[in-house]
């Protein structure tokens, strides 16, 4: 990653300026690409040495070679990507750059990206992409020098990282997303811009009280400045920002693309119910407060970045994954927040668990959603077994699982818990036909001091073939005890 950029060094917009000149004379490819790689030196976006010219896509003795190759990045140069001069690049050259990420991927040289430009117009390529989109994120058109800075981040969160699929483990979570990373550190470094800017703003700070007050009573009294919670209130809105769009992502939305659009929709969700029917998992409450005070690029920039992940693969218990690395584990002990490890919470509920589909299951006390993943993946298999339709294993579900905490950070973790263990049978009802609305059962609240509604939840269960009885499992949201 490029180290920190002074927008008032004259040096960049210079290098910008060599770029369009070159352009605007209508001068030779090699003369663009020099300028091309003078901008990506100078900028710190690559090092002369990262950088090769005349690259074969392969080493197999191959005559075609790419004009620029940039890390793991190719640059197909042209003078003129359309004759006419609008940005509507010839096919021709759209199926070079695209035989060139063809070739690569297949003599194993891994999944790159490619950049297709004449210096002016710029667009994003990689293997199977599909057709030219010109517009942002997939495309970049640098009019004047002054512009040098957009086209740099540009480059920086779109071309010159691989848009291969990431598996979407611990350890890649915690390289592009975790405290140690440049990106995390700069997202934390916009919010608390963001933040300190505006918190004085009425609803920011009737937010960031109920937070506090919710906080409290799951915890207790945490030994914490006010100016440390500020930081953890933060720290939550991240992680509540990434949560949200993992879950949009491992349903196929297209995150960039909405963020694009519709930046403040990835925290509030419209779109995402429109296309799933699924209620309560997205929602504006007290973590949408960026989409209020202009967090918009933070909202893309963060988008883009979590798109490079194939979260359709992403394990079960992603929420507790993403909760235990963002949040780092010092701060977790101080705030006493033990989450149970997915081994255990599966072998807890296979044996209390008898009977998924008669049983009603819920965790008064859920925090991240440990058991309640562990509970929905059981009934599923149970309902497979069964031999249950789509459907009616999806209108089961929706009564059979449950979960309650006063922990705000914790129900958001919860709900995509659930939502991402329940996708299968939510797909599934799609593929049929019917509509796969679904209100997920997790709920925000005291279950301890609400001893008697909890009794209640569990009696009035639509019962069909369900008994009334339940089954309350204990997990640990910090600290609470059960």
């Amino acid at each position: 990653m490029p180290g920190q950029i002074d927008p008032n060094d004259s040096r960049y917009a210079k290098a910008a300026e060599r770029i369009i000149q070159r352009h605007d004379a209508n001068q030779p490819e090699a003369n663009i690409t020099s300028a091309i790689r003078d901008f990506l030196i100078v900028t710190g976006l690559a090092r002369a040495q990262d950088i090769l010219e005349e690259n074969p896509p392969s080493p197999d003795g191959s005559r075609r070679a790419v004009d620029l190759t940039a890390l793991d990045t190719f640059v197909e140069v042209k003078r003129r990507l359309d004759t006419t001069g609008a940005f509507q690049p010839n096919d021709q050259y759209v199926q070079q750059i695209d035989d060139y990420l063809a070739e690569s991927a297949s003599r194993g040289k891994g999944v790159r990206t490619g950049i297709l430009t004449d210096g002016k117009y710029w667009v994003l390529r990689w293997p199977d992409a599909g057709p030219v989109k010109t517009a942002r994120p997939y495309g970049f058109e640098l009019r004047q020098a002054q512009e040098w800075l957009p086209l740099f981040e540009w480059l920086r969160d779109e071309a010159l990282t691989s848009l291969e699929d990431i598996y979407p483990d611990r350890d890649t979570i915690e390289q592009y997303l975790g405290p140690n990373s440049p990106s995390y550190q700069r997202d934390i470094t916009v919010l608390r811009t963001l933040y300190r800017s505006y918190r004085d703003e009425p609803t920011i700070r009737v937010k960031r009280r109920l937070w506090n007050d919710l906080l409290r009573a799951a915890l207790g009294e945490v030994a914490h400045t006010p100016a440390e919670m500020d930081d953890l209130f933060i720290r939550h809105t991240y992680l509540s920002m990434v949560v949200g769009m993992v879950v949009q992502a491992s349903f196929g939305l297209d995150i960039r693309l909405t963020a694009e659009q519709d930046p403040a929709d990835l925290l509030r969700g419209a779109s995402f119910r429109s296309a799933t029917g699924l209620q309560g998992v997205i929602e504006s409450d007290f973590f949408a407060w960026p989409t209020e005070v202009g967090g918009g690029p933070l909202i893309r920039a963060l988008a883009r970045r979590i798109a490079r992940f194939d979260w359709k693969q992403s394990p079960s218990d992603i929420a507790s994954i993403l909760y235990e690395t963002v949040i780092p584990p010092d701060e977790r002990r101080t705030l006493g927040e033990y989450y149970t490890p997915r081994w255990l919470a599966r072998t807890m509920v296979r044996e209390l668990v008898e009977d998924p589909i008669g049983q009603t299951v819920l965790d008064p006390a859920c925090g991240s959603g440990t058991f309640v993943a562990e509970a929905v993946h059981h009934f599923i298999e149970a309902s497979d077994s069964a031999g249950l339709e789509p459907k009616e294993t999806l209108d089961g579900l929706n009564t059979a699982v449950t979960g309650i905490d006063v922990h705000p950070v914790a129900v958001h973790l919860a709900r995509s818990a659930w939502v991402l263990a329940a996708r299968p049978a939510i797909e599934a009802v799609t593929a049929s036909g019917y509509d796969a609305s679904v209100a997920v059962p997790i709920y925000l609240g005291d279950a301890l001091s609400q001893r008697r509604y909890v009794r209640r939840v569990q009696r009035h269960y639509p019962g069909g073939r369900r008994s009334e009885h339940g089954i309350a499992l204990p997990s640990q949201p910090g600290g609470a005890s059960q």
